[in-house]
Order: C-alpha cells, then structure tokens, then sequence
C-alpha cells in the first residue's frame, strides 16, 4: 500500500514515528535560528548596558548583524536538512547527511566564541 504525500511515494514500512521525529529535529533548528536573531537583535537595537561600558556602538551593530545573519542560515540549514531527510526518509531509504550538521554547528561554535571573547574584551 503506497500513499502519497508532496508527490512521492511512501513506503509503508516508514514509521511515522521517525517522520515525525525528522519534524521535531525542523522545528528545533527553526527555534534556535529565532533565537539568533533575537538575541542579534537585542544587542544590535538595545544595548543599553554595553553603551556604558564601551565606546564602539558600531561594534554592538555589527556583532547584532552577524547573529541576526547567523540565524537566518540556520533556518535555511535546517530546511534544506529537513527536505532531504523527509525525502529519503518516506523513500525508506537511510539518513547519512552530517555535513550541513557539522558546518552550521562549526559556524554556531565559532560565533559564540567570537561573541564570548567580545564580551570578555569590553568588561
């Protein structure tokens, strides 16, 4: 028995339960590339507390950017990430693609480095 969902075919020997978790796994790169840019945000519009500690505003600008940047490839990481999956997932196939995974976890790591350091420098 093959239904169809967007054109493909499902195998039906797919657990929902595993669609379903692929949906779960979107959903939390969704969040975190919200959470991102409201944090780039933040410090890009409201940086009250920093403004007295420092004297580069410009700074808090362009690290706010960089996150509200950093955000918006997260959640076009997790989309392409998630279309893959539930392409190979309804097609009974195996999930192997890491690399997308790695290379935005890297960028995320690298950013709240820069970001920590950036916070260490100006107090």
């Amino acid at each position: 028995m093959n239904l169809t969902e967007g054109g493909l075919a499902i195998d039906h020997r797919t657990d929902p339960r595993v669609l379903l978790a692929n949906e779960r796994t979107f959903l939390s790169w969704i969040r975190t590339g919200i959470s991102l840019m409201a944090f780039g945000f933040v410090i890009s519009k409201f940086d009250l507390f920093l403004h007295y500690r420092t004297h580069h505003p410009l700074h808090e600008q362009v690290l706010g950017l960089i996150l509200v940047g950093t955000g918006i490839v997260v959640i076009a990481g997790g989309t392409i990430h998630f279309e893959r999956n539930q392409r190979q997932l309804i097609k009974g196939e195996t999930v192997a693609h890491t690399k997308l995974i790695i290379s935005l976890g890297t960028v995320v790591a690298t950013l709240g480095v820069v970001v920590f350091f950036y916070l260490v420098t100006i107090g």
